[in-house]
């Protein structure tokens, strides 16, 4: 039928994917070393003579702090490999977003140091101060890699249309990488608007990436029910 790929083409195809794209086993290797790297690196940032910063209870808010920079590491190892997982075969678009987010992810420790160390203070967008700066710097870059997230999901729905397998899975990750999303969008919003919003966001960004978890699961149990024969 005219229109209708022959086996040729199909073969041909099929070679020029192989040459232009890796696969997906090949690349979670070195795209968990990277973020063990990054595990790594938030242990060797811990502050010098931590023991001496000012007692008991500033230590147990220091390890609490990069406990919960650990968690969200985990959670968005977790987030962005699971895109990965669901591709065959990761081409170069897919190969740029990995290593963008890769490149955000390695700077999360860097970042986490210079909010606990500077990003106490009052600041606003029209009275800007270091804090402010750190807290808006490190704020932008977990939203470009929720964005980063976003845009891979997108590019596998597009990839994947003539596919109904994991149809359910993507437009449930989009969903919640959305909402994810806007929930940051508030933080940076009242970390530029309000002076007495400083550095909690570190305590509620986890909240927001489990959130985001919790709900991707309902999402895909309630879509696996409504495709149900």
């Amino acid at each position: 039928m005219e229109g209708r790929p022959g086996p040729l083409s199909l073969m041909a195809f099929n070679r020029s994917l192989r040459h232009h794209s890796l696969r997906a086993r090949d690349v979670l290797p070195f795209y968990d070393s990277v973020f063990a790297v990054a595990f790594t690196l938030l242990a060797f940032n811990l502050p010098d003579r931590l023991g001496m910063m000012g007692g008991t209870s500033t230590l147990l808010d220091t390890l609490a702090w990069y406990g919960l920079s650990a968690v969200a590491v985990f959670l968005y190892w977790l987030k962005l490999r699971r895109l990965v997982v669901l591709d065959r075969f990761v081409q170069l678009p897919q190969l740029g977003l990995i290593s963008l987010g890769l490149l955000t992810v390695v700077l999360v420790p860097k970042l986490a140091s210079l909010v606990l160390r500077h990003g106490v203070g009052a600041g606003s967008l029209l009275q800007g101060t270091l804090a402010q700066v750190v807290n808006t710097t490190c704020l932008g870059f977990l939203f470009l890699f929720n964005f980063i997230c976003l845009l891979y999901a997108i590019s596998l729905q597009i990839r994947r249309s003539h596919r109904r397998r994991s149809d359910h899975v993507l437009q449930g990750i989009i969903a919640t990488q959305v909402m994810g999303m806007a929930a940051m969008l508030v933080l940076v919003i009242l970390e530029l608007s309000f002076s007495w919003f400083d550095n909690q966001y570190i305590y509620l960004l986890p909240l927001i990436l489990f959130a985001e978890e919790v709900r991707l699961l309902q999402v895909i149990d309630r879509r696996q029910v409504q495709h149900r024969p």
